[in-house]
């Protein structure tokens, strides 16, 4: 127990360092001695808690810890400190010198990195000599002040006293190696437990909702709420009024005034100080509007009123008043709805996009015209990609994954025009994982979505019935003729994978996968090789890439391409197809052939603001007249450099019909992870794992392959089949570059005992550090049929097993792996309540896995019926795929971290 603050125990400055068996007080993990030498297990309240528990401490008490451990030069996190007074600045707490230099290089290559923010700013303690000495090498993270020598200072003597209560005691180990002197544990000053439970977290911007009004609402009423955090909300919900307002503007500029009318009465500006600007905006264009809007009669303020001497101007028959014209009608519908019972291809029937890219669209009942507003209510979990949403042809407005990655209205324009008669409606998504939910579409003086009881279902036109032909009357056959003629040929659709027989120039060949070049991952399933264009020598050239295509396999039709743009700068590249024409020359005796270089321009092709790959379709002209090889040209519509050049993914080839998205046949991403190279909160998290890996492993190191080899790689698979088995073996090869040694595939049993029972007790253990790196464990879709399908059971079991894997047994022996976890089941499913089961048991599980940096992957997209391939076939090459691209982020962090 803890003494009282009056009296406070001294620490200790030599105990005996922890045994091998000490556990957390929290989770009961063991605790080894590498642990608490690094500084990632500390000692609260003279309770020992374990690296994982110490992440789910209150946020001051985190601050304490990494304090503590920079003044040590330990591993501790570099925090950002807003400042309300200035919200432009950058400004970053204490971090260790190994940090400092990490981030100068990360300045020095990128111009920014990432800083979780600080959670709470601890005061300052008055400087005195009584402070120093508390704080000393033998105390140093006391922080209860000293009493000085009495002087009518019974007051501060008593203030003092309620203060060291309030501190939190914070222990962090140090243990030395070395025999000849034993390690030293420096321990705080106890302080009552109770302090660290009534420590209030101190709010962050992801606590709030997503949406700026929305959150806005919730921090103005959360008394916690720091005013950082607040001048950032309000900054975003700015940002929203700001574009709203010019979105009105333009409608009054072109005369718009019902629906600017309306949308200044829908525009609900937050009555603050903050948004002062915004109604001054708002009010300057509701000024605008009265004038053009409302004209003053001649004669008095009564309209009917008529003046005495006004002339009588008799008139005939009053005409016919003319009906008004129809309102812009006010219409809600689901995904379902669009999707009408249909089979559209990439989307399943509740309005969810199957595959990569796909366009959702069915036609309306002719609309009246006018200015309409459009909502949509979809879901993106992945967060990656966009979705838009076209009327009559036209593009009203767009969403980010990002912006949906929960559910939730979201507006895509207050005001767009359509005209009337209009009925064709789309919806086009980019990115795994999009579902639409509901659409509404309602004129611009209408209410919103929310709570709108006038909004209905259009009356969506009925199909068009089949047309029965009659009948043929049975007449007597024509005698046979005796020369017959020659029957129409037909003509089949055919796809065919680009052979990559020729690419100019000759240094654009194929980006290696060893981590010494920059590729933008994670990439779709089946995506590479890449080649990335190079600009040729001379004044004026641009980055360009040239592929050669056989006339036969694009004839009437085109090719579709996987790209990346890699800048984000680079927003067009013109295309060109080429070939050359024989020349038709008299007859003559020499030998040589004339030819003719033919060039034709096609569309340009025009990237999407973001980070991810894209896939974009190209249909070729009429091309009868060219050679037997054509090729197609890639060039930048501006000259960007030298280096970043564009990236050339998967191509396949279209003949005989226009090139559809869908034809390049490729699966999301399964690795489910950042960008190592552009996310830096992602790259700390894994870095920061292989370095709990690497101080298990009798190396102690991860960043030196010949060490720490990412392609040692052993698959632990519950029940794994043995056709899937065969197949994995082949697709490995991929990887390896070698074929697999034996048992590269064994069983993984679910008992909380399998894995101590094969790995510790055993004098040979089931996989040594020399043999192995990665260890993937794939449930194989068996949670389903036992106790862990319940999401609790689930968490704690993988847990529990990851830590197993890490940290090794109590003593810390036979661990130093990097844990892969494997979400989905390698055949098929044809039970539909499985699939669902495993989709509802994962979610905790997988924020649990993001939350510790431990790499997941995810083959559940292997059971979609699109795919060409069987289950056993799309499920191991999706596997395959995600260790290739978790591989080459760890060799790429493995030539980045050189020490």
């Amino acid at each position: 127990m803890n003494s009282p603050p009056s009296s406070p125990q001294s620490p200790s400055t030599s105990p005996q360092p922890p045994t091998p068996s000490t556990a957390c007080s929290t989770c009961q993990n063991p605790i080894s001695a590498d642990e608490l030498a690094q500084g990632l297990a500390v000692k609260v309240d003279g309770q020992f808690v374990c690296p994982m528990c110490v992440d789910n401490l209150p946020g001051k008490a985190q601050v304490e810890i990494n304090r503590f451990r920079a003044l040590k030069g330990l591993n501790a996190t570099t925090y950002v400190v807003p400042d309300p007074r200035h919200p432009d600045h950058q400004r970053f707490s204490f971090t260790t010198a190994g940090n400092v230099l990490i981030h100068r290089r990360t300045l020095r290559d990128t111009g920014s990195f990432t800083a979780p923010p600080l959670p709470a700013i601890a005061e300052k303690a008055p400087s005195s000599s009584a402070n120093r000495a508390v704080s000393s090498a033998k105390n140093p993270v006391a922080a209860v002040p000293g009493v000085s020598p009495p002087r009518h200072r019974l007051p501060l003597i008593a203030g003092g006293a309620v203060a060291g209560v309030m501190v939190i005691g914070v222990l962090v180990a140090i243990v030395t190696k070395g025999s000849a002197k034993p390690a030293a544990v420096l321990e705080t000053t106890p302080v009552a437990s109770a302090a660290v439970a009534e420590t209030v977290i101190t709010r962050t911007r992801g606590d709030y909702p997503r949406e700026a009004l929305a959150a806005w609402r919730a921090a103005a009423n959360d008394p916690r709420c720091p005013d950082g955090v607040i001048a950032q909300i309000s900054t975003e919900l700015t940002a929203v009024y700001d574009k709203a307002l010019d979105a009105l503007a333009k409608d009054l500029d072109s005369g718009r005034l019902a629906e600017v009318r309306a949308g200044l009465d829908r525009l609900a500006i937050v009555d603050d100080r903050r948004f002062v600007a915004v109604h001054a905006r708002a009010e300057e264009l509701r000024a605008r509007v009265s004038p053009r809007d409302t004209a003053s009669p001649e004669v008095g303020d009564d309209p009917a009123e008529v003046r005495p001497d006004a002339p009588v101007v008799h008139t005939g028959p009053a005409d016919a008043v003319s009906p008004a014209p129809p309102a812009p009608e006010c219409w809600l519908f689901t995904g379902t709805d669009l999707v009408g019972g249909r089979k559209v291809p990439f989307w399943k029937a509740n309005g969810e996009l199957s595959g990569v890219y796909g366009t959702l669209e069915r036609a309306l009942p002719e609309m009246a015209g006018g200015g309409y507003q459009v909502w949509i209510r979809a879901v993106c979990p992945s967060g990656k990609g966009s979705l838009s949403v076209l009327i009559d042809g036209e593009v009203v407005g767009k969403v980010t994954g990002a912006e949906c990655a929960t559910p939730g209205w979201r507006p895509l324009t207050p005001s767009v025009v359509v005209r009337k008669g209009a009925t064709a409606f789309a919806v086009k998504a980019s990115g795994p994982g999009w579902r639409v939910d509901q659409v509404y579409l309602a004129g611009s003086d209408r209410a919103g979505p929310d709570g709108n009881a006038s909004a209905q279902p259009p009356p969506w036109p009925a199909p068009a019935p089949e047309l029965v032909a009659p009948a043929p009357v049975t007449e007597p056959a024509d005698p046979k003729p005796a020369v017959e003629t020659a029957k129409p040929v037909h003509v089949d659709r055919a796809v065919t994978d680009w052979k990559r027989v020729f690419v100019w120039p000759l240094d654009a060949k194929p980006e290696p996968l060893d981590g010494t070049a920059d590729l933008p991952s994670p990439w779709p399933s089946g995506a590479d090789p890449f080649q990335r264009s190079q600009r040729p020598p001379g004044a004026g050239r641009m980055q360009t890439l040239h592929i050669e295509l056989p006339k036969a396999s694009v004839v009437g039709g085109g090719v579709v391409v996987l790209m990346h743009r890699v800048r984000s700068n680079r927003k067009t590249l013109n295309l060109w197809v080429e070939s050359t024409i024989p020349a038709k020359s008299p007859k003559s005796l020499e030998p040589a052939e004339q030819v003719e270089h033919q060039s034709i321009a096609l569309e340009p092709l025009k990237f999407s603001e973001t980070g991810d790959w894209q896939v974009f379709d190209i249909p070729f002209p009429d091309i009868d007249k060219f050679g037997s090889k054509l090729w197609l040209k890639f060039e930048d519509a501006a000259d960007l450099g030298a280096d970043r050049g564009f990236l050339l993914g998967k191509v396949v080839a279209v003949a005989n019909t226009a090139p559809e998205l869908g034809d390049i046949d490729l699966m999301p991403a399964p690795l489910v992870a950042g960008d190592i190279i552009a996310n830096k909160e992602y790259q700390h998290r894994l870095i920061v794992l292989l370095d709990q890996v690497a101080a298990k492993r009798p190396s102690k190191k991860w960043n030196d392959p010949k060490l720490f080899d990412p392609k040692r790689i052993k698959l632990l698979v519950t029940n794994a089949d043995k056709l899937w088995e065969t197949q994995m073996r082949k697709d490995i090869v991929r990887l390896l570059g070698r074929e697999p040694p034996n048992k590269t595939v064994t069983n993984l049993g679910i008992a909380e005992s399998w894995f101590p029972e094969q790995q510790f007790k055993p004098s040979q253990p089931m996989v040594t550090p020399e043999e192995c790196s990665l260890l993937v464990l794939a449930i194989n879709g068996e949670e389903t049929t036992c106790s862990l399908k319940d999401p609790d059971a689930l968490m704690k079991w993988t847990r529990r097993l990851v830590t197993e894997v890490i940290g090794g047994d109590a003593k810390g022996r036979r661990g130093g792996f990097l844990p892969v976890l494997v979400v989905g089941r390698t055949t098929k499913l044809e039970d539909p309540s499985r699939q669902a089961a495993i989709d509802a048991a994962w979610p905790r599980v997988r924020e649990d896995c993001a939350n510790l940096g431990i790499p997941l992957i995810d083959i559940r997209n292997a059971q979609l019926e699109r795919l060409k391939h069987d289950v056993r076939e799309s499920s191991a090459q999706l596997m395959t795929d995600g260790l290739r691209t978790l591989v080459y982020q760890i060799s790429w962090a493995q030539k980045k971290y050189v020490k």
